[in-house]
């Protein structure tokens, strides 16, 4: 009888560490810790301004409002990446030459936006842009020339390279392979 106890008893254990594993999964997912450090931040916040004889409901009102701002801005990234749409391979397939910032939306899996605003919509996208630009540098992408785009600089200046500079596919993804990079759309 004693061991079935002791089975009971270490099953039970077993079972309460599982769902303890699972909700710090979660949680993890959600946010927690961001989540934990906004609200310590506006419990701060509210407890500085009480110390100093501040009204609570003027308190209160910030704390909260001081919460879900910096709650928010915890989850940008993610906030970003979702309602960014997955990228239709199927049609960027067919795209022989790719802007900079195409080509590092499309590594990082998200749809590029419908035109370059100057920034990229997720910090996956802006490393992958400089990764790109770096080896359009070296030498390692072949740059396209579009029509005319050489009319518009100096000869004696280095084309700069920046968003809108042109690579073709195929070294895309010779690039790719080489880096490991993997992509649908270069498939």
């Amino acid at each position: 009888m004693n061991e079935l106890g002791e089975l009971g008893r270490q099953s039970v254990w077993a079972r309460i560490k599982g769902a303890v594993g699972w909700v710090w999964t979660v949680a993890g997912w959600l946010g927690a810790p961001q989540l934990a450090a906004s609200f310590l931040i506006a419990a701060g916040s509210w407890a500085y301004g009480y110390l100093r004889k501040e009204p609570v409901v003027t308190l209160s009102m910030s704390a909260v409002s001081l919460f879900v701002a910096l709650a928010y801005l915890s989850r940008l990234p993610v906030i970003a990446r979702w309602m960014s749409s997955k990228p239709k391979a199927r049609i960027w397939r067919h795209a022989d030459t790719l802007a900079l910032w195409h080509a590092a939306c499309l590594l990082a899996d998200i749809e590029p936006p419908a035109a370059m605003t100057g920034w990229l919509p997720t910090s996956d996208a802006n490393a992958y842009y400089a990764v790109l630009a770096l080896a359009v540098s070296a030498g390692e992408l072949e740059r396209v020339h579009m029509p005319g785009q050489q009319a518009m600089m100096d000869s004696n200046q280095p084309e700069p390279i920046n968003f809108g500079t042109f690579v073709t596919r195929a070294s895309l993804q010779n690039f790719a392979r080489k880096r490991q990079f993997k992509a649908a759309f270069l498939e």
